[in-house]
């Protein structure tokens, strides 16, 4: 199935649902002036034929006083390795984002660590681990990113929510780690089936999520799509700088809110400072905004590396390693 195949009340829909997948049927079909029976139909539709996979919650691991190391690897190519690394990564606790890629690296991952020394510690347990297919490795903390909505989908919106900033020490309840566990298991879970799960009145559970909200510990609500079945293409670029240029960076910013296709825009420390992440229709799109970008920027990029990202995981918060921070 591609994208060019949804009629205009699914994308709609799933426009609709990446703005912000925690909102009810109602309220939908009242923003696309619909029948609810008729968006709750469509949507059950898009979830059998495996369009939308998850309704998440996005966390801010940074508001816990913890910091986003990423590890981009070259490995060597020993696919039944490269699957072991995949499930250890999957099942580790620090770990709440990996990928599978083609292009500069073949594999990244992100911990988080209280501080360098923490990271250190977790970061060369796990390379350490699988430095027999290791060929070389690059680090980067990330400062912030900015998550931008799927604009492309109905070719309307510039929101977007942001991750990271300065660490904070808030200090949540195991009520509020297992409310934030479930919301980021399904978003969609109404304050009612929260309630009867956590043994609380639905009041109870809209307060806590409101004030989750208002520390932005929860940062947004996402679905996760099947982007190979719509026919989309996922690309990361590394953007190596001339020089650091704050006007630059501004225009840059602009220039990513203004591209229906930028889905992620990444400031970091690393000897690459800059990534934007792009989901577009072919390779020829993804290149065209690429040398567009070339060309506007010629004096703040020095050069561009290109990633296919083919699949990624976000687990967003591994509860176990928090509770215990």
């Amino acid at each position: 199935m591609l994208l060019e195949e949804l009629d205009s009340i699914d994308r709609d829909i799933l426009s609709e649902l990446d703005q912000n997948a925690r909102q009810s049927v109602a309220e939908i079909a009242g923003r696309l002036g619909l029948g609810r029976e008729r968006v709750s139909y469509r949507m059950r539709k898009l979830e059998d034929r495996g369009v939308l996979r998850r309704y998440t919650a996005s966390l801010n691991p940074y508001k816990f006083g913890l910091v986003v190391h990423k590890t981009f690897i070259q490995l060597e190519n020993n696919k039944s390795r490269v699957k072991k690394f995949l499930e250890y990564l999957e099942r580790h606790q620090r770990v709440y984002w990996y990928a599978e890629c083609a292009g500069s690296w073949d594999l990244m991952f992100a911990t988080f660590g209280e501080n360098p020394k923490d990271f250190h510690q977790t970061h060369g347990k796990i390379l350490s681990k699988f430095s027999d297919i290791i060929i070389s490795f690059s680090v980067y903390t990330i400062v912030e990113a900015m998550f931008f909505r799927r604009s492309y989908l109905r070719g309307v919106g510039t929101d977007f929510f942001t991750f990271g900033g300065t660490p904070d020490t808030l200090e949540l309840s195991l009520f509020d780690y297992e409310l934030l566990r479930l919301l980021t298991e399904n978003c969609r879970l109404t304050s009612s089936e929260l309630a009867d799960t956590l043994n609380v009145s639905p009041a109870v559970v809209r307060y806590h999520i409101k004030r989750l909200e208002d520390d932005q510990v929860i940062s947004g609500y996402r679905i996760d799509l099947d982007l190979p079945l719509l026919g989309i293409n996922h690309f990361k670029a590394q953007l190596h700088l001339r020089n650091y240029d704050i006007k630059a960076e501004e225009d840059l910013r602009e220039y990513c809110k203004m591209n229906p296709h930028v889905i992620l825009l990444v400031q970091q420390i690393g000897d690459c400072m800059v990534e934007v992440e792009f989901e577009t229709y072919t390779y020829q799109q993804y290149n065209e905004f690429i040398e567009e970008m070339r060309e506007h920027f010629s004096k703040y990029i020095r050069r561009v590396d290109s990633i296919v990202i083919r699949k990624e995981k976000y687990k967003w918060m591994p509860f176990e390693a928090i509770r215990s921070h």
